[in-house]
C-alpha cells in the first residue's frame, strides 16, 4: 500500500461479540451486566445458563471508526487505522480481523495493557441495539500515541486535543477531514472542543439523535429545524449528512438540500449501519466524487449500502462493495428538502 492512503482514521477499537437475541432484551442486559460484576466472560452459553435465549453470536473487531474504516476498503478505497491495542489475545484479534477487511495496520500500535472489549445485544429486527463496554482499554505507563497518518481523509469521531492538532494540521497541508459526531462529542464538557473540530470539517455525518444534542435541544425538533442547528456550526463548503435509521438521511450543502430515503431492507442488525455510510462517503470524498452533482449520486450509493448492513449480525457481518451499493442505490429516493 502508498505510504499515502485514501482515508485514515482514529479512535476506540474494541475486541467485540454480537449476540443476536430471542428474549427480552431488557433481561438480556440484566444478565450481561450482572456477568461482568461479577468478573465472569459474557458468553452465549453463560447467558443461556441463566435464561437468555440466543439465537447466533459473531466476534469481531468493533468501534465506530474502525468500522468505517473496512467500509471504506470495502468501497474500493485505500483505508488504514491508527490507534492502540494492548498486548493480549484481543489486541492481535482486532489487528488480523482489520487486516481482513484490507486496511494498513501499520498505524495500529501494542501496547502494555488490556484492549477493550464490549459487547452487542440485539434483537432480529430492533431498531436500538444495546452496546456495553466491558472493559476500557488500559495503555501501559509511558507509552507513545501512534503517529499521524499521511492520508487524502483524516475521518475522526472523538474531539480530544491530539485529534483537534491533526486535524489542523490535515487542512495546512492541504488535506480533507471528516467528522462522525458520536456521543463522545456531544457531552457537554466537550462541546467547545467539538465546535473547533467541526469548523475544520469537509465531511461531517452525525444521527439525528446526536445532532438534537449538538444544538442543546434533547426534546423533539422538526427535522428541518435540526438540520439547520447542525448546519450553523459548520462551514458554508461542508457537507453535512444527518443519518435517520431505516428512514435514510438529510444531506446538505450550500443550496443542496436533499432527503434520501433508504430501500426497505429485510434487517437482522442495525449495529454500525451509519458506520458503513460513513465509510462510503470517506471514500467518495477522497475520490473527489463529493463535489459538485458527484454528490447526488455518491450519497444514494452510501445510503444503500447502509441498507444492506443490516441485513447481517454486528457491524462488519456485511460490508457491501461500491458494486452492490449501486446496484441497490437505483432503489434509494431522492427529494428536495422544503421548509
Amino acid at each position: 500500500m502508498s505510504d499515502v492512503c485514501d482515508v485514515g482514521g482514529t479512535g476506540f477499537c474494541p475486541w467485540e461479540t454480537a449476540f443476536l437475541l430471542g428474549t427480552s432484551m431488557a433481561a438480556a442486559v440484566r444478565m450481561a451486566r450482572g456477568m461482568a460484576a461479577d468478573g465472569a466472560e459474557v458468553t452465549a452459553d453463560g447467558l443461556v445458563a441463566r435464561g437468555v435465549r440466543v439465537l447466533d453470536e459473531r466476534s469481531g473487531g468493533g468501534g465506530s471508526i474502525p468500522n468505517a474504516m473496512c467500509a471504506a476498503a470495502a468501497a474500493g478505497a485505500s483505508a488504514a487505522f491508527i490507534g492502540s491495542v494492548g498486548e493480549d489475545e484481543e489486541g492481535c484479534l482486532v489487528r488480523r480481523d482489520l487486516e481482513s477487511h484490507r486496511v494498513d495496520c501499520r498505524g495500529l500500535v501494542a501496547t502494555p495493557g488490556r484492549t477493550a472489549r464490549s459487547i452487542i445485544l440485539t434483537r432480529c429486527g430492533a431498531t436500538a441495539p444495546r452496546q456495553l463496554t466491558l472493559r476500557r482499554s488500559r495503555r501501559g505507563a509511558g507509552t507513545e500515541h501512534p503517529p499521524r497518518p499521511v492520508c487524502r481523509v483524516l475521518h475522526l469521531g472523538y474531539p480530544g486535543a491530539r485529534q483537534l492538532a491533526w486535524a489542523e494540521a490535515q487542512r495546512r497541508r492541504g488535506g480533507l477531514v471528516s467528522v462522525d459526531v458520536g456521543p463522545g462529542c456531544t457531552r457537554n464538557v466537550a462541546l467547545p472542543q467539538t465546535t473547533k473540530l467541526l469548523a475544520q470539517a469537509d465531511l461531517v455525518i452525525v444521527s439525528r439523535v446526536n445532532a438534537g444534542r449538538l444544538a442543546g435541544r434533547m426534546g423533539r425538533l422538526r427535522l428541518t429545524s435540526l438540520v439547520a442547528a447542525a448546519r450553523s456550526l459548520l462551514r458554508r463548503e461542508a457537507l453535512l449528512v444527518v443519518t435517520l435509521g431505516a428512514d435514510g438521511a438529510v444531506a446538505t450543502r450550500g443550496n443542496l438540500r436533499i432527503r434520501l430515503r433508504a430501500p426497505a431492507a429485510e434487517a437482522v442488525d442495525p449495529t454500525g449501519a451509519g458506520d458503513c455510510l460513513a465509510g462510503h462517503l470517506v471514500a467518495s470524498l477522497a475520490h473527489g466524487e463529493l463535489d459538485g452533482e458527484g454528490a447526488l449520486a455518491a450519497l444514494p450509493r452510501a445510503v444503500a449500502a447502509a441498507a444492506l448492513s443490516v441485513t447481517a449480525l454486528s457491524a462488519r457481518g456485511r460490508l457491501p462493495s461500491r458494486q452492490e451499493a449501486e446496484e441497490w442505490a437505483v432503489k434509494v429516493s431522492v427529494d428536495e428538502v422544503t421548509g
